[in-house]
């Protein structure tokens, strides 16, 4: 199957139009599934991230799954050699579920390829969402409050990171992004194995 140019750009940009609204849908149970579930992730990062560091960060799961739920994480930072702790507050909507679902409904409406290769192409991208989103957190969490109390203020590059990637352009744009990049490379990946396939019947003959 051939990729996206090949593709009637009015059919993608169908599919595309009709998946995003239905991955933005208020779907009950999602928020706080999500919310969920995004904490979990990230906690696993993090605990490896500041393992033996003097700052801890971790986000607290909602207390219970609601079909109304919250897009509001949590996340606790604790100073652990001072034993202060402070909690702020992120909307997961915008920094992470937002460009996620722009980027699945891209990669869906596509079409791109076959199975093995469209599943490199998502844990790929998906890799790539979740470390830039991450980068998004981190930001904020320095820009609004949490990093001063503990006096790990945002200096002038974290200031300009963050004013750049969270306006609402961009929070569709780096999905955009991400989804060209990767679908560069996983392009070019093939045509590599599909270069050396001759010289590698030649070497067993």
């Amino acid at each position: 199957m051939n990729w996206i140019e090949s593709k009637a750009p009015r059919a993608v940009a169908v599919r595309f139009a009709v998946l995003f609204v239905v991955l933005l849908a208020p779907i009950p149970w999602l928020a706080d599934a999500y919310t969920t579930a995004y904490g979990t992730v990230a906690n696993v990062v993090l605990y490896v991230a500041d393992h033996g560091s003097r700052f801890g960060f971790r986000f607290e799961p909602p207390e219970s799954l609601r079909a109304s739920g919250s897009w509001t994480g949590v996340l606790r930072v604790e100073d652990r050699q001072l034993r202060q702790t402070a909690r702020m507050k992120l909307d997961v909507r915008a920094f992470s579920y937002r460009p996620l679902a722009t980027f699945v409904a891209l990669g869906v409406a596509a079409r791109l390829w076959d199975r093995r290769r469209n599943a490199t192409f998502f844990g790929a991208g998906l890799l790539v969402m979740l470390v830039l989103t991450s980068a998004l957190t981190v930001a904020a969490c320095l820009k609004f409050g949490v990093g001063r109390l503990f006096g790990i203020a945002a200096g002038p590059v974290s200031e300009t990171v963050y004013e750049a990637l969270t306006t609402p352009a961009m929070t569709f744009l780096l999905p955009f992004l991400c989804f060209c990049v990767v679908l560069f490379l996983v392009k070019s990946n093939h045509n590599r194995e599909n270069a050396a396939q001759p010289a590698a019947v030649v070497d067993g003959a």
